[in-house]
């Protein structure tokens, strides 16, 4: 026998079931409101009190409650069989829901809510609840109040429900649930977006123009409002591709033809075939079915442009986008390509999602890379020390889980653009990154310059050891094809196909460029500020004779050269300035190195990118492509060049500090010698921290060069270089140094430098397992040190000398130096080293003199000093050994 239970349904009419037959609701207004009330807050005891002010506020309080008693009573007489929900007591009332039970709001907020890998099943069970708005026929505050909430929840599902059917590439099912979000909120523009793209997607794109129109009629009926220029750029993007289809007469008005300025709003034209691959590839890591994709081509030919439209393509099927450009006229950081893309997505929630997706190993490797990562989870477990390979090993290994933890969350899109001029770090990772990619939701789009990338091996090796790793999906851009070249400039200048003028023109300067994008663009760029090219007085264009050959220079860099000539000296200047700060060019930045007031420098820009120079993004404003950033460099004379490179990094010093590589950079190239050496050594610092340790050599090799002749700054420098090269274990080149730095300390007659110098050889035979021939060296270290008062140097001389002991055999010799060591260190309050020859001491009795019980001492001392400095690496180490 079937178990009766009840049934309430408050999204649209109040309905009341018992089984499978319907209940009656009560007859006033007030008790069926307080009912729901009840319901919506059931299991909870509500104050009688709470209810009477809620439902009945402007009664006397007697009769107030008389009313509730009522309202009550009537709610029972509705209920019937089932009234034994409703538990009344002195002070409070209680809606009671027994197993079995059954509410459309309770079971919508568990499907939309709860966290399961069948998203789409339960959001779509959860979207077929939802008849109609809460409680319709009841405007009691609460009630409104409650209505908006699981309005926008519903709302939020929907839109969510949208992500999760493209992904999967349901746009059928994805096109049905934009038609109810639509319908549920008409004055959402984004979701009129997002159904003009679904039914353009489904081929329907006459569909997706009256859509526009709609919105375009409801906007200005309800609001007064025009549509949001997404929205408009979007319907010029559907129409145009229409008209190149045929030509029909829509019955909407005409839209302005884009501007020939910010490359990235021109139409896109051709490349079909290389797009729908990648969109292939990107629907594919929706899947679970990562991949590996390079476009590749000449510069300007139009690689950023395609890329964009996949980004685009993959925002909209709800991917994270992670984007890195390496920079050309800029110093990267170590891992600099990889940082610029995966940082932004690092928010403190993601962080906190990938604190419980992976392990916390992986992101206290990862931590170096990403400061975001220590400052939202500060108790991040230490890493055990490892030799330096192991190390960098170990951080690639983090940076792949954490990729593989963001694509647990969300698929992602990871573009590396101009791998050409990537920093070596980066294209030393890729390789281990790529194998991770085919088990995760995760595509990897690389772009890069054919010719640069077989000039560079490193970058061609990387490219290769990529393919070996997971086949490349290769897109190789040849320039424009000539009717696709034609296209763009007709819809650049709003032409139609049957505008034959425009045509002959648009062919002329297909044939004149070459079909290269970039080429073509800046040609009708140059073309309009010489006025050889010019609107007419009808809303068309006045083109060049055919008789006469147009105007056109050889190369892109002549082209830029020329448009550079027909700029005023203010913006030039504003122009040069921004070529140089490149990625730091922020308006503040901009702001502090410029002598224009902030509203002129504002109005200067402003004019640049109109002109079609740059481009402003969320952040700063940068060159529409690299080509015309390139070229506006080359063109600064070289003493002007050095003055900006002073002003960038002096407001650069002042502004953002922490910015070590920038900083390096203008300094050096403003020939600051004294502030680029200390920044270039930080640089170099900063490098050893992530294990990049060749990109540390490279800084210092710099560094020495700005050190000159100055024989201590050298030493300094080779200081550095000595002991990378000691990581790396390239014996031969740090012996050559280290002759070198006994050589200036002798110049010097600096006992230091000597005393240092000996040292590091000291330390260098005992690691070549030479004790004996350590030793010596060492003692000499000791005794200048102990001459010079340097007790922390002495301290680490006899901590190298009672290692060579320790590998000689004689223990008594080895026990005295580590202790002296120990003393020293004491004195100079040195808790790091002393830290680590208490553990010296320790092993010493546990492993060569037998005293199991000096052993336990030293260890528990370790232990307590670990503790103290926070070291927990060190703590536990001290305290398994002391348990053995």
């Amino acid at each position: 026998m079937a178990i009766l239970a009840l049934r309430i349904w408050l999204f649209g009419q109040f309905e009341l079931g018992w089984g499978d037959a319907p209940l009656p609701v009560p007859q006033s207004s007030a008790a069926r409101s307080l009912l729901a009330y009840l319901v919506v807050h059931h299991d909870r005891a509500i104050p009688r009190d709470r209810l009477t002010g809620i439902f009945w506020p402007e009664r006397p309080d007697p009769s107030a409650r008389r009313a509730l008693s009522q309202a009550l009573w009537q709610i029972r007489q509705s209920l019937r069989p089932a009234a034994g929900r409703l538990v009344t007591e002195r002070d409070a009332v209680t809606f009671v829901l027994h197993p079995g039970d059954w509410l459309d709001v309770k079971e919508f907020e568990e499907k939309v809510r709860r966290d399961t890998s069948r998203q789409v099943d339960r959001y779509t069970r959860a979207v077929a609840l939802y008849r109609a708005d809460f409680l319709q026929g009841i405007y009691d505050d609460w009630a409104l109040l409650e209505r908006e909430r699981l309005r926008e929840l519903y709302l939020g599902t929907l839109e969510r429900l949208i992500t999760l059917r493209k992904q999967r590439g349901n746009y059928a099912q994805a096109f049905i649930c934009a038609q109810r979000l639509v319908a549920a909120d008409p004055l959402r523009e984004a979701a009129h977006r997002e159904l003009m793209r679904l039914y353009y997607f489904l081929d329907r794109p006459r569909a997706a123009l009256e859509q526009f129109v709609t919105l375009r009629n409801l906007l200005a009926g309800e609001l007064g409002v025009p549509p949001a220029s997404a929205t408009v750029s979007l319907y010029q993007e559907i129409a145009a591709a229409l008209e190149e289809a045929d030509s029909p007469h829509l019955p909407i008005a005409p839209l302005p033809p884009p501007l020939l300025h910010d490359l990235a709003r021109l139409p896109f034209v051709g490349r079909a075939n290389e797009r729908s691959a990648l969109l292939y590839a990107l629907q594919t890591a929706a899947q679970s079915q990562g991949g590996l994709a390079l476009v590749e081509g000449d510069a300007g030919v139009g690689k950023t442009r395609l890329v964009n439209e996949i980004v685009a393509d993959a925002r909209w099927r709800g991917f994270q986008v992670g984007l890195g450009k390496a920079d050309p006229l800029a110093t990267s950081a170590s891992y600099q390509l990889l940082r610029d893309a995966l940082s932004p997505l690092l928010t403190s929630l993601r962080i906190a999602q990938l604190a419980e997706l992976i392990e916390m190993l992986w992101l206290s490797a990862i931590a170096p890379l990403f400061p975001a990562m220590a400052e939202h989870l500060p108790d991040l477990p230490p890493l055990v020390p490892l030799e330096p390979h192991e190390e960098q090993q170990r951080l690639w290994e983090g940076c792949a889980r954490c990729l593989a933890g963001l694509a647990s969350i969300s698929p992602l899109l990871l573009v590396l653009e101009d791998l050409h001029w990537a920093d070596e770090a980066t294209l030393s990772a890729l390789p281990h990154l790529a194998p991770h990619l085919r088990a995760n939701r995760i595509l990897l789009v690389l772009t890069c310059r054919t010719a640069e990338a077989r000039e560079r091996a490193a970058v061609w090796e990387t490219l290769e050891a990529l393919d070996r790793a997971r086949p490349l999906l290769r897109s190789h851009l040849p320039p424009l094809e000539r009717a696709d070249a034609v296209s763009l400039v007709r819809r650049a200048l709003g032409a139609g196909e049957a505008d034959a003028q425009a045509t002959i023109f648009a062919r002329r300067l297909q044939d004149e460029t070459g079909g290269n994008a970039l080429f073509l663009v800046e040609t009708l760029k140059s073309l309009l500020e010489q006025g050889a090219l010019a609107p007419s007085s009808n809303g068309g264009w006045v083109f060049p004779s055919e008789a006469l050959p147009l105007p056109i220079p050889a190369s892109v860099q002549e082209l830029v050269g020329a448009r550079l000539a027909r700029l005023s000296p203010a913006l030039r200047v504003v122009l040069e300035l921004v070529a140089v700060l490149g990625e730091e060019a922020d308006f503040a930045v901009l702001s502090h190195a410029s002598d224009a007031s902030p509203a002129d420098l504002t109005s200067r820009l402003e004019t640049l990118c109109q002109r079609g120079f740059l481009v402003e993004t969320d952040d700063r404003y940068c060159f529409e492509h690299d080509r015309i950033r390139e070229s506006v460099y080359q063109t600064i004379a070289p003493e002007r060049r050095r003055t900006l490179h002073r002003q960038a990094g002096a407001v650069l010093e002042r502004l953002h500090p922490e910015r070590i590589e920038p900083l390096a950079l203008h300094f050096d190239r403003g020939d600051v010698r004294e502030k680029a050496l200390t920044y270039t050594l930080q640089a170099g610092e900063r490098a050893g921290a992530v294990y990049d340790y060749e990109m540390a050599l490279a800084h210092y090799q710099r560094a020495l060069a700005l050190a000159c002749d100055d024989p201590a700054a050298r030493w300094d420098v080779l200081a550095r270089q000595e002991q990378a090269l000691s990581i790396l274990s390239r014996r031969e080149e740090q012996s050559n140094m280290l002759d070198e730095m006994l050589r200036l300390a002798q110049v010097l007659d600096d006992p230091v430098r000597r005393a240092r110098t000996h040292y590091r050889r000291g330390w260098q035979e005992v690691l070549a397992g030479k004790p004996r021939q350590a030793l010596s060296l060492l003692d000499e270290a000791a005794g200048l040190a102990r001459a010079a008062g340097e007790r922390d140097l002495l301290g680490d001389c006899l901590t190298s000398a009672a290692r060579a002991w320790w590998r000689i055999g004689d223990v008594t010799r080895c026990q005295a130096a580590v202790e002296e060591a120990r003393a020293l260190f004491q004195e100079t309050g040195n808790r790091q080293n002393e830290n680590r020859v208490l553990n010296m001491l320790g092993n010493l009795h546990l492993g060569l003199t037998g005293n199991y019980a000096q052993a336990l001492m030293y260890f528990e001392e370790d232990q307590d000093v670990a503790h103290e400095l926070g070291d927990r690496y060190r703590e536990a180490a001290a305290q398994a050994n002391a348990g053995i």
